[in-house]
């Protein structure tokens, strides 16, 4: 049995990592010596324990009848190209398909500089994986595909969690804003493509997700977004909000969550002017329920006559997420979040307020919420898509992703639609909870002094 990987002089791979607890062998190229790949691979399937062969072009790795050894690609970066892999049988979380793998084309993306992104060659990958393989795969999300060769395992690294495939995640000049009128929100505008929504069970491991938390966000699945669209390049803030209260006259009753200092109670005196701590203007708008959000999408969607909303929880993803294949749109590790995100944190931990918390081992300078626009900006030009205040979507509770729309569209069928998708984590997250990935809910009429909320905007076709 043999996995065979037939390599074009079209193809660039910059990275081959395999590690294991008998192999360690990194290679790294520009991606223009072909006999430098072919020889490398001829010298990792030696590692491994396996013979190779070459002729015309091809590579080929063969098992040998050790035991023990494990041999792990958990990083193949592509440009233009096709890779296939072929096996007459292979073995996918355990599951045996009795089906080889399909060629993946990968010619038609990556051409511009800088290659393909992350979820443009995984979305490939995919629409290419229809026969068994394919399905199973789409079952599971992205996991790791698998081979066995008698004692030897081949995991290929380009179909494991999102982490293996990276881009640029922070935005190297600020994208154009534009706002309709004085007291809107700025919107950039996030481009159609293609990318998945949820996180593996690899990543929720990880991450020392609860087992029953983590089902949340699966099956991982892929979403593909037709037509661009608008969405706020900041939170909305306490001036915007306030505007749109003094315009209106909106009142609510029902008071907000907050911490007293040793418990957390509702109280009617609590509100998005007094979340129960100091705020500026600039600050993200929080003590807001998705009812009154709703409210401030309606009301400005009237005054601009432009179709403002709430983004469905797909759009928020997709956006927050910006093409990273990473659990955070910065990386993966959370000690780098105070460039990026305002989450609890060392400076939080000072409080002494919630000392059974794992604060992030670094400090943002603020303890509560922060100025929107205050850390770095995702590779689409967002602000604050991690940390800072929960953000509602306009989809309805659902307990997986089972099912969901894979067009981006907000998903209320059959939902428990007395509860609402809050994303992003807040100022008060810890670690687990500040992740692109991540999905909460709660009522939709409650207000808590941790959610805020973003706006979206559907543009022209």
């Amino acid at each position: 049995m043999t996995w065979e990987m037939t390599v074009e002089d079209t193809v660039h791979i910059k990275g081959i990592l395999i590690s294991g607890p008998e192999v360690t062998y990194e290679w790294k190229s520009d991606g223009s010596n072909l006999e430098a790949l072919q020889r490398n691979v001829k010298k990792f399937a030696g590692i491994g324990g396996g013979d190779s062969k070459s002729s015309g072009g091809e590579s080929s790795l063969s098992s040998s009848d050790e035991g023990g050894k494990k041999l792990i690609i958990d990083r193949i970066i592509l440009r233009e190209g096709k890779v296939s892999v072929s096996a007459d049988s292979a073995f996918l979380k355990g599951k045996k398909l009795n089906a080889p793998l399909p060629n993946i084309e990968l010619k038609d993306i990556g051409k511009e500089e800088g290659g393909a992104s992350a979820g443009d060659v995984i979305a490939k990958v995919m629409d290419a994986m229809t026969g068994p393989a394919g399905k199973a795969l789409g079952s599971l999300g992205i996991g790791e595909l698998t081979k066995s060769l008698g004692g030897l395992i081949l995991i290929i690294g380009i179909l494991t969690a999102f982490a293996v495939l990276t881009v640029p995640t922070v935005q190297a000049a600020e994208p154009k804003a534009f706002r309709d009128c004085a007291d809107c929100p700025e919107m950039v505008i996030v481009p159609a493509g293609a990318s998945f929504i949820g996180s593996p069970q690899s990543v929720t491991q990880l991450e020392g997700v609860p087992a029953k938390r983590a089902k949340r966000e699966r099956p991982v699945h892929r979403i593909r977004i037709a037509q661009a669209f608008g969405i706020g390049k900041f939170e909305v803030t306490r001036h915007q909000y306030g505007r749109f209260v003094s315009a209106t006259g909106y009142r609510k009753s029902g008071g907000c969550k907050y911490w007293t200092g040793d418990k957390f109670e509702t109280a009617d005196s609590k509100n998005w002017q007094d979340p129960g701590y100091a705020q500026g203007d600039q600050h993200p708008a929080v003590c807001i329920s998705w009812d009154d959000a709703k409210a401030y999408t309606n009301w400005l969607a009237r005054k601009t006559d432009k179709p403002y909303r709430l983004p469905s929880e797909a759009e928020w993803e997709y956006a927050a997420r910006a093409g990273a294949g990473t659990p955070r749109f910065w990386g993966s590790a959370p000690k780098d979040a105070c460039g990026f995100a305002n989450v609890f944190d060392l400076t939080g931990a000072r409080s002494g307020d919630f000392p059974t918390m794992a604060p992030h081992q670094c400090n943002d300078g603020y303890e509560k919420t922060a100025p929107v626009g205050s850390f770095q900006a995702n590779g689409f030009g967002l602000h604050d898509t991690a940390g800072n205040a929960w953000e509602w979507t306009e989809d309805c509770w659902h307990k997986t992703l089972a099912g969901a729309p894979n067009d981006g569209s907000p998903w209320v069928a059959d939902g428990r639609c007395t509860q609402r998708v809050l994303r992003g984590g807040s100022w008060i997250s810890i670690a687990r909870f500040v992740r692109s990935g991540n999905r909460s809910k709660i009522n939709k009429d409650a207000r808590i002094y941790r959610n805020g909320f973003r706006i979206a905007l559907s543009l022209p076709r």
